[in-house]
């Protein structure tokens, strides 16, 4: 009995020294969710555009940044879902001092997903430091947010780099998909967020969720516009209609009941498929054509348009030619709210 106790203590000794190695070599790794919170600190004080959502605000903002004017910031990480675009907009929105306008991206199916039926908890520890709140309020869920290691989402490749931000640029793999555009490709991607990863079960709590985070942003007194961002031709052939309708509904009752504009520009008949990098992100003559249309739609309902104004007139003229297409939008209007 006494050289079983020795063997376990002796196991324990070395998990310890292994769990107390492993949080000090990771100690300086950088998630991206500390990746984009320092971004947006070091641009909140002069921001006036606020970009709020998941990948898909992702791929607008990562054209936006490499053009002259500095006036974007971000809250958004692959995956995010409404809890924790709550979170990040209740909590840091109210700090950007020169704050105007407030764009949530919600896809169409954002009420019937959450981080753990995506497979990114790991998301929820990331941002823990941040939010300061998880799903789980279990003793154990806390400890692995607070684990550097854990953080990381195990992210072992560390182990054998030099780069202290390994993090950094791991947002763009959907780049290197093969084929991205291939039906079948698409046709998976439609699917997998529309059909797959959905539950109609997780309405109740997205939407009282979804009210507020809309709640929070209004509190700013900035302009508060909601959008579904443009998917390709493709990805709209293949998503499921049912759900995706549903979603565009509450966000229209959303946007009615909160007295803010809702665009829905999931399809948009003037973006083809060379608008696109895969099946749901914009590339950059997506985003071009992306803000053109925003900015037209601003300009109508009468909302101040910084967000157009985040280039420069030169760069707009060469990078978005003017629309000429008639836009065939859903989308609750002034007049629809009052």
């Amino acid at each position: 009995m006494r050289k079983l106790f020795v063997e376990i203590f002796f196991i324990a000794f070395l998990f310890l020294i292994l769990v107390s190695w492993l949080e000090k070599r990771y100690s300086s790794y950088r998630t991206k969710a500390d990746l984009m919170m320092d971004s947006f600190f070091s641009s909140a004080e002069n921001a006036e555009v606020l970009l709020v959502g998941n990948s898909h605000a992702i791929a607008v903002y990562e054209q936006i940044s490499n053009l002259p004017g500095d006036k974007v910031s971000l809250l958004a990480l692959g995956g995010l879902d409404v809890f924790q675009m709550r979170n990040l907009t209740c909590r840091f929105a109210g700090r950007m001092k020169h704050l105007k306008l407030i764009i949530i991206c919600a896809d169409e199916y954002c009420f019937g997903n959450n981080l753990k039926l995506l497979n990114f908890s790991y998301v929820d520890r990331m941002l823990y430091p941040y939010t300061d709140t998880l799903y789980e309020k279990s003793l154990s869920a806390k400890i692995s947010a607070r684990s550097n290691f854990l953080r990381s989402n195990r992210d072992l490749s560390y182990l054998f780099s030099h780069n202290d931000n390994s993090a950094n640029g791991k947002e763009n793999a959907v780049d290197n998909r093969p084929n991205p555009l291939a039906n079948i490709n698409c046709a998976d991607r439609a699917i997998e967020l529309t059909e797959k990863r959905f539950q109609k079960k997780l309405y109740l709590e997205n939407n009282k969720l979804f009210g507020e985070l809309l709640d929070g942003a209004l509190k700013t007194k900035a302009a508060v516009v909601v959008v579904s961002l443009p998917k390709s031709p493709c990805y709209n052939t293949y998503k499921n209609t049912e759900h995706t309708m549903e979603g565009d509904s509450m966000l229209r009752a959303f946007a009615l009941k909160k007295n803010v504009l809702y665009y829905n520009l999931a399809y948009v008949d003037s973006m083809g498929e060379s608008n696109f990098r895969d099946a749901d992100h914009m590339n950059k003559k997506g985003v071009m054509a992306f803000i053109s249309i925003m900015d037209e739609l601003l300009r109508k309902d009468s909302v101040v348009a910084d967000f157009g104004s985040m280039i420069s007139e030169t760069q707009r003229q060469r990078d978005v030619p003017k629309m000429q297409t008639q836009i065939s939008l859903n989308f609750a209007s002034k007049e629809d709210v009052k």
